[in-house]
């Protein structure tokens, strides 16, 4: 592939006088002055230029339509290229407002994109509200803090209600910062998303939910909820909402301050189907998301990430159980995704494939009460995910399933192997496997079992013997109920007697149909 050298500066070809006549040619017929490029070339510069110049808002970019009448025509045919103007988080000086907007004008183009941080010093852009920096029907981007601090709310009230005066037609993102709201807003957010943004908004973000919107937001394709306030009907309104967005993909709540732990959430007597989601991010209290998550239907969900600060009950936990299993359930991508699992004391990850390690589910667990030991919250939701999604790999072990240190064992799309490492976990898991046995509706069907043993010295002899110990009573009923696997691995023995003499072989190859693996080597059945 041939490389193009552009030279930004066209005058330096004619005065590098030290290069021979030879070298020049061959410089020459491989440099193109850039006011020479093609009109998508151009563009890309100017775009690559903006992009990298980001929030600063100093537009620099734009001196790149003052070199020649080329660059300004391109400058003007692109206008996407004014998205990337934003307002900086305090408002320039009035000498960098002057240039600012004499910069704007000459070019004939409008900020499509403001990031407003609300305080008093905003007097002169609230009463200013015409100014250049304030073009409604050209607005693409509408960001607002506010500095609870430094601002009064008489006076961010007075500039919400002039805000949702006018209409924004173009506008793709509204976000009102979570400490901009309040409940006392909520009349003026309801009217802003039912009168003033509505056409081709695509990503809310909010601090609370309006109580009602009369409108459709058929364009809306991400809802972020960061930091509501306590709200009993926060599940109600919610739901409300999101059945007014009918392209819903992706959906995230922020709830770190605990204000859902004593409050009776109620939800509605039918669950709410939202046909288009994929994507659900909740990080919070137990209570919120089981509230959530037993109301809704999400048949295209294919991502789900949970981070839970804290669990509320033993209940909280088995309805957690019943949602995991439910989301399963309901969505073939969401299953199909849950091709490992990887088991890690508090956390549940699910991938969609061994080797490329794409995180399709996720529930992380933070401090567990007094009543809730580890032990019951392993036996309470990992059955959830074995009952509900066809896995394949279960990974118990202290270490990535897509490390070099893994079994010759294939991984299959209908029979599951389960690697583990000597240590008390892998007892409660062997236990839940058990217990499963006489179940026909389970849609993860175990075929085989992998035990490592690279970390022999951190666990010892006797940990090992007992592991081997629970492994083979498993065989034994796995048998007898007609389900007998069909290999054991033993990977990392390093061939020392001492480890190889914990691994009893000879009972193995009497429990398994096809075989035994000691690292590499194939053992058939007795």
């Amino acid at each position: 592939m041939e490389t193009l050298e552009v030279d930004m500066d066209a005058s330096t070809t004619s005065t590098r006088w030290d290069d021979d006549p030879s070298s020049r040619y061959r410089r020459n017929i491989t440099t193109v002055p850039i006011c020479r490029l093609a009109p998508e070339l151009l563009s890309r510069i100017f775009t690559e230029y903006a992009e990298e110049e980001g929030a600063h808002w100093n537009l620099k970019w734009t001196y790149l339509m003052l070199v020649c009448r080329r660059f300004r025509e391109v400058g003007l045919a692109h206008i996407e290229l004014w998205s990337y103007i934003s307002m900086p988080l305090h408002l320039p000086s009035p000498d960098a407002c002057a240039s600012y907007e004499t910069r704007i004008g000459r070019a004939k183009g409008w900020p499509l994109s403001i990031r407003l941080h609300y305080n008093t010093d905003l007097a002169y852009f609230l009463e200013h509200r015409e100014t250049f920096f304030w073009q409604p029907a050209n607005l693409k981007e509408l960001i607002i803090n506010r500095d609870r601090r430094n601002s009064r709310g008489s006076h961010f009230e007075g500039f919400l209600s002039r805000l949702v005066a006018a209409e924004y037609p173009k506008l793709q993102s509204l976000t009102l910062n979570a400490a901009t709201m309040k409940s006392s807003y909520s009349h003026l957010i309801h009217r802003l998303l039912s009168f003033s943004v509505t056409p081709v908004l695509q990503t809310l973000s909010l601090g609370f939910v309006p109580a009602e919107v009369w409108t459709d937001l058929p364009s809306l394709t991400h809802f972020d909820l960061s930091s509501p306030l306590p709200d009993r009907d926060i599940i109600l309104n919610l739901l409300s909402l999101l059945q007014r967005c009918p392209q819903l993909q992706a959906l995230r709540i922020t709830e770190l301050q605990r204000h859902f732990r004593d409050i009776d959430l109620p939800c509605p007597s039918d669950q709410v189907l939202l046909p288009k989601l994929e994507s659900i991010i909740h990080f919070g209290d137990l209570p919120l998301a089981n509230a959530l998550f037993k109301s809704i239907t999400v048949p295209r969900a294919k991502s789900l990430m949970m981070i839970l600060t804290s669990m509320d009950s033993v209940a909280g936990i088995k309805q957690l159980a019943a949602n995991i299993k439910r989301y399963l359930l309901d969505s073939p991508k969401a299953a199909a995704g849950a091709h490992v699992l990887e088991v890690d004391r508090h956390t549940f990850t699910a991938y969609s494939h061994r080797d490329c390690r794409e995180m399709t589910m996720s529930i992380g667990i933070g401090t567990l009460p007094p009543e809730i030991d580890l032990e019951r919250l392993f036996y309470t939701l990992v059955p959830a995910f074995l009952y509900a999604a066809p896995i394949a790999c279960i990974d118990m072990r202290y270490r990535s399933v897509e490390d070099d240190d893994t079994p010759t064992l294939s991984f299959s799309t209908d029979k599951c192997v389960v690697l583990i490492q000597p240590a008390e976990n892998v007892w409660w898991m062997l236990d839940i496997l058990r217990s499963l046995l006489p179940s026909l509706d389970a849609r993860t069907h175990i075929a085989s079992i992998c035990v490592d043993l690279s970390m022999f010295e951190k666990h010892g002899p006797e940990l090992a013997r007992r592991t081997f110990s629970r492994v083979t009573e498993y065989l034994k009923e796995a048998k007898m109920a007609g389900k007998g696997l069909e290999v054991v691995e033993v990977i990392h023995t390093v061939q020392s007697k001492e480890e190889l003499g914990l691994v009893p072989l000879d009972e193995l190859r009497r429990l398994v149909e096809v075989g035994v693996i000691v690292d590499g080597t194939m053992h058939v059945p007795l």
